[in-house]
């Protein structure tokens, strides 16, 4: 089955800022950027080493308003040289933040 294939919604080219913070809020070294996102999850890209199952934090910035701070595990791992990529799930969300993340891809 490929990735497309056990996506549970559909995600889109995105832009925006992350920030890491460990499970107690406190923020790890290493930002990140937002490279795709569903209401489901992201594709993030930071120099920081994560790990598959890895539970944390994620700050997410993606328009003008307030960030959201999200509940978040490591599902996928793509490293290449420097460059690190990772799938991120988001385990728990609000009804708010589940409107605001469908707005934001509506638009």
């Amino acid at each position: 089955m490929s990735e497309q294939e056990k996506r549970q919604s559909r995600r889109m080219s995105a832009r925006g800022a992350v920030e890491f913070y460990d499970q107690d809020g406190v923020l790890l070294q290493g930002v990140g950027r937002l490279l795709n996102l569903s209401v489901t999850g992201s594709l993030v890209e930071t120099s920081m080493q994560l790990t598959p199952g890895q539970v944390l934090r994620l700050r997410l910035q993606m328009d003008h308003k307030e960030p959201m701070d999200l509940e978040v595990t490591v599902v996928r791992a793509y490293l290449k040289q420097s460059v690190k990529t990772y799938g991120i799930h988001f385990n728990c969300i609000t009804l708010e933040e589940f409107e605001r993340l469908k707005t934001f891809l509506a638009n």
